[in-house]
């Protein structure tokens, strides 16, 4: 088997990013949090497009309200334009000089060689007057 180079980056970080996909962004429902909107989107049979973060699902509840004749998409649209919208990396391979390496994806998925375990572990917020709590994989 041949030896895995370490990335020259800074961090030893490669970032796989799948270019197909648009990113992530606030579904409808957190972008309209009012118990009017929610009682609104309910009764749409698009429903489940409101919980989907994503400018596609976006688009397609503005044309469903559009085809409708449902004049509440221009405040729909109004916040759409100006929609921030950012791109997740697919997943992030990390690699060690002893040739280690963990791999995660942003949903929290991961996978890593039998020692790779030592490298990564949850931070766990106690507080502001306390310190944090570390949690290694292993």
């Amino acid at each position: 088997m041949a030896d895995i180079l370490p990335p020259e980056g800074e961090d030893q970080t490669i970032i796989l990013w799948k270019m197909d996909e648009t990113g992530a962004a606030p579904s409808l429902r957190q972008a309209f949090s009012d118990a009017s909107w929610a009682n609104f989107f309910s009764l749409l049979p698009v429903d489940s497009l409101t919980r989907e973060p994503s400018k596609n699902a976006w688009r397609a509840v503005i044309d469903h309200l559009k085809g409708n004749g449902d004049k509440t998409y221009k405040r729909i649209e109004e916040v759409y334009k100006n929609l921030g919208e950012s791109v997740l990396p697919f997943a992030t391979l990390f690699i060690t000089e002893d040739n280690e390496w963990v791999c995660w994806a942003h949903k929290g998925y991961f996978a890593c060689t039998s020692s790779g375990s030592q490298y990564f572990g949850w931070h766990v917020n106690r507080g502001i007057d306390k310190l944090a709590d570390f949690y290694t994989a292993e």
